[in-house]
């Protein structure tokens, strides 16, 4: 059943400038009347444990910042078990890869105590962002993306067999691709084991088994995938 959403607020504002005068405060660096400015714009409010403040999917409205408690961020993944990718405190930034990478949040954030936070939204923090130089910004949202493929490697690796990610790995080297694919492995067996964090064994196992059920065929350092359909569907039948 998915939790309501709610925006509690506050008849009262902790200052930007205490926390940035504290050195626990994400945006220390700002003039005292770019922090005021931000107190005129932010919202704060306060969550009970189990409160949820966003969720996978949804579109980055803006930046949270915890005053204090404990946020806890995750992803859903195979047959609904939880990954944890870390635990949130007072200074620290929430949704801010979303907000920098243009894309909707791609993990859940959920109180972990009674917590505080400030949410600073979009339209104050843009031109903020705007003032930054292209090149900061392109490198901002690059990594943005690297850091949410890292966190789906991490998750595969610790909820999905060899099968499935061998098959995501597929997936993604065939990019857009409809129908069939021809894809080359950029990776040995040894590296490509090393890069899913597996036995080169259970690598060779892997493949073998995507092999048998006809998901694939194996030509030298190319793989051939002729239903990609079929093999998205299987690889969603074993999540579920």
């Amino acid at each position: 059943m998915e939790k309501r959403i709610r925006i509690p607020r506050l008849g009262f504002q902790p200052a930007c400038k205490d926390c940035a005068a504290a050195g626990h405060g994400p945006f220390c660096g700002l003039s005292p009347e770019a922090l005021a400015g931000l107190d005129r714009s932010k919202s704060v409010g306060r969550y009970p444990r189990g409160q949820i403040l966003f969720q996978a999917g949804a579109r980055a409205l803006g930046v949270h910042c915890v005053s204090s408690g404990l946020v806890k961020l995750y992803r859903v993944g195979a047959g609904g078990r939880e990954q944890i990718l870390r635990l949130a405190g007072p200074g620290d930034l929430l949704g801010h890869r979303a907000f920098l990478g243009e894309r909707v949040h791609d993990h859940d954030a959920e109180a972990m105590s009674d917590v505080e936070v400030c949410f600073l939204p979009a339209e104050v923090l843009t031109p903020l962002v705007a003032g930054a130089p292209p090149l900061l910004r392109t490198l901002l949202r690059g990594l943005a993306g690297e850091l949410a493929e890292l966190e789906g490697r991490l998750l595969e690796r610790s909820q999905q067999r060899m099968g499935g990610r061998l098959g995501a790995f597929l997936l993604r080297l065939a990019g857009a691709a409809e129908g069939a694919a021809r894809v080359e492995l950029p990776f040995s067996r040894q590296e490509l084991a090393d890069y899913l964090g597996a036995a080169p064994e259970t690598v060779i196992r892997g493949l073998a088994g995507l092999v048998k059920r006809k998901l694939i065929r194996l030509r030298g350092r190319f793989v051939e995938i002729p239903d990609l359909v079929r093999l998205r569907a299987e690889l969603d039948d074993r999540a579920a």
